[in-house]
């Protein structure tokens, strides 16, 4: 019986001491970002200023994570109006270049892999993406195909999109709150 409970209390103690580190890793990431619309990031990415938590969360969700001298990363969890992004719904992303050597915008599912799926465009990037005459971009993201500049979310479930700026100017390191990123606008849901 003494075994039992040894074993019962070290279990719990264990569940709780995970629990607790899962919320404190999240409250964390969320206090230390900077937000722009739906986007945030978090400064102290690969950088030596990250605290143990910070660490922890880029190692969970930023797998091969540059350097904070070479790229900013910028993720949604939620479009323009604070909706979850869902793998049902269809998101126009609009926008302009923003400022920055080269960028990309990718999706992950919410096991931060890139979704399980074969359509073979869950990425689009500066060098690809079609734009009007007055070098405005507009993105589909949704789960059926779409005819140019789309991202698929088939089997990502709840997502996030992840804009890469790559040698971003100085402009946007000093003020990354401030700098004008792509909307992301829900449509509509099946």
């Amino acid at each position: 019986m003494r075994v039992l409970n040894i074993t019962v209390t070290l279990g719990l103690g264990v569940a709780i001491g995970i629990w607790s580190a899962s919320l404190m890793l999240k409250h964390q990431l969320n206090s230390s970002s900077v937000h722009n619309g739906p986007w945030r990031t978090l400064l102290t990415a690969g950088s030596t200023d990250a605290g143990m938590y910070q660490r922890s969360g880029i190692a969970i969700g930023g797998l091969l994570a540059l350097s904070k001298q070479e790229t900013l990363y910028f993720t949604a969890f939620e479009d323009s109006s604070g909706n979850l992004l869902q793998e049902q719904c269809n998101y126009r992303v609009l926008g302009n270049d923003p400022d920055a050597r080269w960028w990309s915008l990718t999706a992950y599912a919410a096991d931060h892999y890139l979704p399980q799926n074969d359509d073979n465009a869950l990425s689009i990037a500066k060098t690809t993406v079609e734009r009007d005459d007055g070098g405005h971009f507009e993105i589909m993201v949704s789960a059926d195909p779409q005819p140019k500049n789309w991202i698929s979310s088939r089997a990502a479930g709840d997502y996030s999109l992840t804009l890469r700026l790559y040698n971003p100017s100085s402009r946007v390191y000093k003020a990354p709150a401030a700098v004008k990123l792509p909307d992301i606008l829900r449509e509509d849901c099946q």
